[in-house]
């Protein structure tokens, strides 16, 4: 729907811009008044946060393939070593095992990249549980017993 002097109206808005109407005090659209809108930025880490809250959001109520596609999208977005790590325990939960190696495989190389040997040692315990032959998280927990 198109609004008064060419602005975008309706949810989403165009170009990654979110769109705020007019409220009163008590948060409610003022009756009568015109609806002005604004628009404000949204940046990719607003973005992963809302993705990281409806993936929580459908896991609790146990839809776990909406939450694997919130998470999916988060990775696509990020493509940090936690949120891998976050759609690889996923992954492993909903018992979808070749994924979930793939992407706690990627989270583990992350993880050592950065240098964060603690946090690539719990997730080469969690590629251990679904694969006890993995020789990468093998060599991971090699490493952070040496050290």
């Amino acid at each position: 729907r198109v609004g008064v002097g060419g602005e975008g109206g309706g949810k989403g808005g165009v170009g990654g811009r979110r769109q705020v109407g007019e409220r009163d005090g008590l948060g409610n659209r003022r009756a009568g008044a015109r609806r002005r809108l604004r628009t404000e930025r949204v940046t990719t880490g607003d973005r992963v946060g809302v993705l990281k809250r409806r993936a929580a959001r459908l896991s609790r109520r146990g839809d776990s393939r909406k939450a694997l596609v919130a998470l999916r999208q988060m990775v696509a977005l990020g493509g940090q070593a936690r949120h891998w790590v976050r759609l690889g325990d996923a992954l492993r939960r909903a018992r979808k095992h070749p994924e979930a190696l793939h992407a706690l495989k990627q989270g583990l190389f992350l993880h050592e990249r950065e240098g964060h040997a603690a946090r690539a040692a719990t997730v080469a315990r969690l590629i251990l549980a679904v694969d006890p032959c993995c020789s990468a998280a093998s060599k991971c927990l090699d490493r952070a017993a040496r050290n």
